[in-house]
């Protein structure tokens, strides 16, 4: 085993990657405060993100707009 190598292969390869934050910037930039937010919305979900954590989320959308 590396030690480069994840402890736990199969947990990490089971996982969805999250988009980049560089990404959310272009959206940013081209979508505004709410594509923004649907991204984030959407990243937390694949990053497991409680619902607490979203509604956080979402508030700060609703919030900039």
């Amino acid at each position: 085993m590396s030690v480069r190598s994840p402890s736990e292969p199969s947990a990490v390869a089971g996982r969805v990657r999250p988009w980049r934050l560089q990404s959310q910037g272009y959206v940013a930039l081209l979508g505004g405060v709410a594509a923004v937010t649907a991204i984030a919305l959407i990243n937390a979900k694949r990053l497991g993100v409680p619902i607490k954590g979203r509604a956080l989320i979402a508030c700060a959308g609703l919030l900039g707009t």
